[in-house]
């Protein structure tokens, strides 16, 4: 008895392969864009770490700004205090920013990775006036960017909107 291959089974074969091929091409699909997701996430994450740290931390030692061989960068005034930041450490940050050398120390006492490149602006909404600017030379742009904008107050009676981005 020889066996034979009837048409059901190359139906239900070619059905089973062409299934296989559609679940195959699905995934495949959304693979990269769960993964973009997943950095645009990460990054979100990072600036807002960055914009916390800003805000909320002295900096150590906590008088960073009179201090040249500080170890760590912070705004707060003082550490019970809740977006409160102080004038002079913002001065100080806008000065040792100036350049791309000082862009590069100032990102090491950040914490960033070397992998990522960030915007610091510090406006004063009462006067309108940009207080720093802290951002790469050459600025180098990519395709997502990610922006957090926190407002606190300034220890000399202003209010000010901390913008931090990162790519």
């Amino acid at each position: 008895m020889k066996a034979q291959v009837s048409f059901e089974y190359y139906l239900s074969l070619t059905l089973f392969v062409l299934f296989v091929a559609y679940i195959v091409f699905q995934v495949v699909a959304t693979v990269p864009i769960y993964k973009r997701q997943m950095k645009s996430e990460l990054l979100m994450s990072e600036a807002y770490q960055l914009s916390e740290l800003l805000v909320n931390d002295e900096g150590e030692p906590p008088a960073w700004s009179s201090v040249p061989a500080a170890k760590r960068i912070g705004l707060a005034n003082r550490t019970n205090a809740t977006n409160l930041v102080s004038f002079e450490k913002i001065r100080a940050l806008n000065n040792s920013c100036r350049t791309s050398e000082g862009y590069t120390n100032v990102s090491i006492k950040l914490g960033v990775d070397n992998f990522y490149q960030f915007n610091i602006s510090i406006l004063d909404l009462n006067s309108g006036q940009l207080l720093v600017a802290c951002y790469p030379r050459p600025m180098i742009s990519r395709e997502t960017v990610k922006t957090i904008t926190r407002l606190a107050a300034l220890d000399v009676g202003s209010y000010v909107s901390i913008t931090v981005s990162m790519w």
